[in-house]
């Protein structure tokens, strides 16, 4: 994979810089909390994500770390995620943020990871509920960018719905309304 990467770099930089240099401000942003993010997470290891990602035992009172619904999308633990997630902000700021503004955008970012993070916790705690496995409350870590990948997946299949992404002579076509089933892992 290193060799690989080592004898496209020149080919592969130019076109980073040419994609990230007209981004907006919002993307950039992003994209440096997500590598600044990952980098604490490589560093300090699977204990700054704990702490920093949503438990649902730690939401909870006594503990009541409300802010990790906050902070948990900044993180990731892999560099194959942390690369689709940074290439996917980029492509969907491309096309999403011209058509509702930087306001809107960072409006939907905001309201979906804090949902998505609500959300995960009330269903682990209901999966707990069912199964008894108190694992569910106290060793399960939500963290990372998956739910605004798939919101803004979803977004972009309701802007532009039969926009052809990929034609193959003897599959088909791929749109982007078929996106939203093939986006995240």
């Amino acid at each position: 994979m290193a060799g690989v990467f080592s004898r496209n770099a020149a080919y592969i930089w130019p076109q980073v810089l040419a994609a990230t240099s007209s981004c907006s401000g919002f993307v950039k942003i992003l994209s440096g909390l997500l590598i600044v993010g990952y980098l604490l997470a490589w560093g300090y290891g699977y204990d700054l994500i704990a702490r920093v990602g949503v438990i649902p035992s730690e939401i909870m009172p006594p503990n009541f770390a409300v802010w990790t619904l906050l902070t948990h999308c900044f993180f990731e633990d892999s560099i194959l995620i942390l690369i689709e997630d940074l290439i996917a902000i980029t492509l969907y700021g491309k096309l999403v943020e011209p058509l509702w503004g930087n306001a809107e955008v960072v409006l939907f970012f905001c309201v979906v990871n804090v949902s998505t993070a609500f959300l995960s916790v009330v269903y682990l705690i209901a999966l707990y509920w069912l199964t008894g496995h108190t694992a569910l409350l106290f060793s399960v870590t939500v963290h990372g960018m998956a739910g605004y990948i798939a919101a803004t997946l979803v977004a972009v299949k309701q802007l532009m719905p039969d926009h052809v992404l990929v034609s193959l002579p003897r599959m088909g076509k791929l749109r982007n309304r078929n996106m939203p089933l093939t986006g995240e892992p």
